[in-house]
């Protein structure tokens, strides 16, 4: 078993130092939250490449639902449902659709709308989408009380929300427009709002300050504030996001890469390089970021996250990723 770890982890190295799945975005893109038609995806996420494994190992239910292995570090490597790569498949086959306008993504995606109509959970009336991944380890200190993730209820929004725009087919809005309470909900209540000093953080269960869940965690208000121009409370809640993220971005800044995470034990930071994956996702963001606020401030941390992505600082990210990766119990 052991080996089998060290193996995956070997393999995971050099894969992501040589050749990381760097998603796409439109650097040409502009002034997005005045855009009320919400087209293709912020990250212009691609099935072809998707299936390769970059990211998820996918497999499709007899219902042609992406189901996704699970990792010899985390969990027994069985298929499980995990809603935040499903609507990123879900993603990739609207981008496509509205690349090429093929009929048959458009139908592919609105049967995994479906799908999560009719498979989610509540939290009194908020609809919620859990992963039934089975996990053998703890490494985030994962508790009872948080039952929404923020993310994934971002990537539903996104998706249901696209999907209601291409078919006017009502119970896309009616789940979405109750899928937002989530980020009115207050964490010991089940949900991921975390208040502190004025800011607000859309938090994962732990509390583990994952720096591109955090990001990820706007996207889907923001695209409910595109489509809902006249939402006072919610732009209002999307601007204290974005200062959150301002106030607290160095925190992520290592000086020479960008962290994954700010999780502490005991008080003390873990030292948690993102991969070059998630260094890039950081920088992907950032950039959206700016397109969608037009504040240089998220140019700036764009361009500074971007300069760090260089041989000798991958090598570095190596080196503290594998004592974080045993300390964290996962070899």
């Amino acid at each position: 078993m052991q080996l089998k770890k060290i193996r995956h982890f070997l393999v995971k190295a050099f894969m992501d130092v040589n050749y990381p799945l760097i998603y796409k975005i439109d650097y040409q893109e502009k002034k997005i939250f005045n855009k009320s038609k919400l087209g293709k995806y912020y990250f212009l996420f691609n099935k072809e490449e998707l299936l390769q494994g970059g990211s998820y190992f996918y497999r499709f239910d007899e219902n042609n639902i992406p189901i996704v292995r699970g990792n010899i570090a985390d969990n027994d490597e069985g298929f499980y449902y995990n809603p935040q790569a499903i609507c990123q498949f879900a993603l990739s086959l609207y981008n496509h659709y509205s690349d090429t306008n093929c009929k048959i993504s458009l139908r592919n995606f609105l049967n995994i709308c479906d799908w999560l109509v009719n498979n989610a959970n509540y939290l009194s009336d908020i609809p919620f989408w859990p992963s039934d991944e089975k996990k053998h380890s703890n490494i985030y200190n994962y508790d009872q009380i948080n039952l929404i993730s923020s993310m994934s209820q971002s990537r539903v929004i996104s998706v249901l929300l696209r999907a209601y725009q291409v078919s006017n087919k009502r119970i896309y809005k009616e789940i979405c427009d109750k899928a937002i309470l989530a980020y009115q909900c207050p964490y010991h209540k089940g949900s991921f709002v975390v208040s502190n000093n004025e800011s607000v953080f859309f938090e994962e269960n732990g509390k583990p300050g994952i720096l591109n869940h955090l990001i990820f965690s706007l996207f889907g208000l923001m695209d409910y504030c595109r489509v809902y121009q006249n939402s006072e409370k919610h732009h209002v809640l999307l601007h204290q996001a974005f200062s959150t993220i301002k106030k607290n971005i160095d925190l992520y800044d290592m000086g020479w890469w960008s962290s994954y995470d700010n999780y502490s034990i005991n008080g003390v930071r873990r030292i948690n390089p993102a991969t070059r994956h998630y260094h890039n996702i950081h920088i992907q963001q950032l950039y959206i970021l700016y397109l969608y606020t037009n504040d240089n401030f998220f140019l700036d941390q764009y361009k500074k996250f971007k300069s760090y992505d260089k041989i000798f600082n991958r090598i570095k990210m190596l080196f503290y990723k594998l004592i974080v990766v045993v300390k964290m119990g996962r070899l």
